[in-house]
């Protein structure tokens, strides 16, 4: 726009010149406005004096013509400014276009936001309703905590009463509790030293006792028996037991018959007897077995030898028998 001012005063300004000078122009010749070089003043017209020009001189420039010819430098500057301003308007046509446009894009935007703005204070203003909904709802309850505080003042104070209360009763059991300790103190010890004395009572016992037992442990070692029983006969006159005791020595065994069986009426053995006669007595008999034993410190050999004679023969023997620690050697029993 401050263009477009001084491009229309530049105009007026050269137009209003121009009128000017042709008002105080003749014979050809224009004078500036204004004191002229001949001291008349303003709008004083002299006469002239036409001049003759040789045919190749060329008029002289006067003051006038300089002042045409800037004029019409500047009528040429004014063109192009015109021309220049005229292309300026168009531009500023399409910028005005463009600016419409955009401003109409603008506006549908931001109708667009004023309606997602209108639609999220909607949903403020609901939000806003329930919050005050839950607002008046929890003053309710802010009442109703208020008379369960009052309430649980009243509790707190009858708690910090007990508590007081358990402080001095706590402070007189702590003291009882001292003075029992204590007693227990002494009572351990008493009971302590009264164990050590016990044990040491019974530490002599148990070691009387130990040497007790192993008095009877040696006693038995020495006076370990063992008793048995084999069966000997005509077929197996010869047996050897072995003993079930760890002897350190020979032991001492004593043996002796525990049983028997034999046979009567056995007949004659040389088969001299008529035939049917087998049962018939040929004479008196006795039965008779002789029972030896031999012993070493981890068995005992019992050995029979038949005695018996006449009508009468020995089927077995039962030997009954006894080993003992007790000093070396063997003994038979008297019959």
């Amino acid at each position: 726009m401050f263009l477009f001012s001084s491009l229309r005063l530049a105009v007026i300004f050269v137009g209003a010149a121009v009128g000017h000078n042709e008002r105080h122009s003749g014979n050809g010749y224009n004078f500036p406005p204004g004191p002229d070089r001949f001291g008349i003043g303003y709008g004083g017209i002299l006469p002239v004096v036409p001049q003759t020009l040789a045919p190749n001189e060329k008029k002289p420039l006067t003051e006038l013509d300089e002042v045409y010819k800037q004029m019409e430098d500047i009528a040429d500057q004014i063109k192009a400014h015109t021309e220049e301003v005229d292309a300026l308007g168009a531009r500023l046509s399409i910028e005005e276009k463009r600016a419409k446009e955009l401003k109409l894009g603008q506006f549908l935007a931001m109708a667009e936001v004023d309606q997602l703005q209108n639609e999220a204070l909607d949903e403020l203003e609901e939000e806003l309703t329930e919050l005050e909904a839950d607002a008046e709802s929890l003053h309710v309850h802010l009442g109703e905590l208020n008379t369960l505080n009052t309430g649980n003042t009243e509790r707190q104070q009858q708690t910090e009463l007990l508590r007081t209360q358990a402080q001095v009763v706590d402070l007189s059991q702590s003291r009882d509790v001292n003075r029992l300790h204590s007693t227990v103190l002494g009572l351990k010890d008493k009971l302590l030293q009264v164990q050590d004395n016990e044990l040491e009572t019974v530490s002599h016992s148990v070691e009387q006792t130990a040497t007790t037992l192993h008095s009877i442990k040696d006693s038995q070692s020495r006076r370990m028996c063992e008793v048995g029983r084999v069966t000997l006969t005509p077929q197996t006159p010869r047996v050897e037991y072995h003993y079930q005791t760890d002897f350190r020595d020979v032991p001492q065994v004593t043996w002796g018959l525990c049983g028997f069986l034999f046979d009567l009426n056995s007949g004659d053995v040389s088969g001299k007897d008529p035939p049917g006669n087998s049962y018939i007595l040929r004479g008196p008999g006795a039965l008779g077995v002789h029972v030896q034993a031999y012993s070493t410190r981890t068995s005992v050999v019992l050995r029979a030898f038949e005695g018996s004679f006449g009508a009468i023969s020995g089927l077995s023997t039962d030997v009954c028998f006894r080993a003992c620690s007790k000093g070396p050697g063997i003994a038979p029993v008297k019959h």
